[in-house]
Parts: C-alpha cells; structure tokens; sequence
C-alpha cells in the first residue's frame, strides 16, 4: 500500500490537482474534467489502473519469478553439461573397451599365426629327417603295371603289428611306421585332415622302394622309402 503522499504526487504528475473540500471525498481535476474517490484505496485502485504507478506486490512476483526462471535454466544447463560429460565418458570408455577387444583379438591372430608358422617349420624338418620324395595322387596305370611285373606287393592291413619288419635296403620298416608315413603323406601332401581317415591300406613295392597307400576306399598316394 502506497502512502497518501505518494498517491497525490503520482496524481500531480499525472497533471490532475487536488481540490479541497471537506466533504470526506477526495477530489482531483484536470483540464475540467473532476475525479472523486471515497478512500485513498479507491485513488490507489484508480492509479494502478490507468498505469500512473507501479505493483509494488506484482513487481515483486515478477522479479520474484524472473530470477526463479534463471536459477532454473542455470540448474538445467549445469545438468545438461554433467549429462553431455557423462556420455562423453561412457563413449570414451566404450572406445577404451573396444580399443582393448581390438588388441586382444590381434594379439591372438598373432599368436595362432606364430602356431601355425611352428607346426609348418616342425613339418619342414620331420620332412628333412626323411628325405624320400613322396608324390600325390592315384598312381598311374602304367607305374602300378609295371611295379606289378617286377615287384611282388606286401600289403599291410589296417591292423599295425610291430613284430613284421619289412627290410628296404638298410631300412626297417614296420607296419606301424608305414601307417604313420602314410598318413603324414595324407596331411601334408594332400592337405587331408588325418583324423578323417578311417581306413588305411598300405602297400609295399619291395624292388621300386615305394610304398602305396589307399585311405578310406578312394584317397591314393605314394611316397618312396
């Protein structure tokens, strides 16, 4: 509530003057035209109306509300920054993760590459300790035809028994060592998987220092002794 001081001023610079009489109204005029008001209430009522003063009471809502609206956005842009920090962390430590997977699955591809280049190497000297050059492949009628004229064929069943030794030249034989060679030859000669091989046959060209073999029925190759 503004004091009566205040409302006369806000009167008179609003251009109206007071007029005095002791009626118990308050009387204004300007330019001919005359205002009357009961109480000073009315006269505050009537000023705020016509904009000649201000809502102290709303002005104070107003600002009231105003910093209530920036306290607010301050709030939500503090959250929006802890929310945009803690995504940004979560992709860091994804890409972290990640990075990690990426350097593990390298690291044993490496590992499986060096385990293969060894059983290659590994290979390469089984082969150097023996050195018969071995051919794969169904053997050719006409080697098959003449080894069958000059040479008598041992054949060894798919049961290994050490105790027959078979002497080629200064080399002993036995059917188990064949069986061995022969699926050696299979592996690395004719890049078959040995435990696929279910039956083995093997046959020993005496004269022709070779040795046949047959795996599964169908699979045909020789290497020499």
């Amino acid at each position: 509530t503004k004091s009566r001081r205040s409302l006369q001023i806000a009167m008179a610079k609003a251009g109206y003057k007071k007029i005095e009489k002791n009626d118990g109204y308050i009387y204004f005029e300007k330019d001919g035209k005359k205002l009357h008001f009961g109480t000073y209430g009315e006269l505050e009522k009537y000023l705020l109306e016509n904009n000649l003063i201000k809502d102290e009471k709303a002005e104070a809502e107003k600002s009231a509300a105003k910093k209530e609206a920036k306290e607010k956005a301050k709030k939500e842009a503090a959250a929006k920054k802890a929310a945009e920090k803690k995504a940004a962390d979560k992709a860091k430590a994804a890409a972290k993760k990640e990075a990690e997977k990426k350097k593990l699955a390298a690291k044993k591809a490496a590992e499986k590459a060096r385990a293969i280049e060894k059983k290659k190497r590994e290979a390469e000297k089984a082969k150097k300790k023996n050195p018969g050059k071995r051919s794969v492949g169904r053997p050719s009628k006409r080697t098959a035809k003449s080894a069958s004229k000059t040479t008598k064929r041992i054949r060894l069943t798919t049961k290994l028994d050490d105790s027959l030794i078979i002497k080629i030249g200064k080399k002993n034989y036995t059917a188990k060592r064949l069986h061995d060679l022969a699926l050696d030859a299979y592996k690395y000669d004719m890049g078959k998987d040995p435990k696929a091989a279910k039956k083995v046959q093997t046959y020993v060209l005496a004269e022709a220092r070779k040795c046949l073999f047959i795996i599964n029925g169908k699979d045909r190759g020789e290497f020499e002794l």
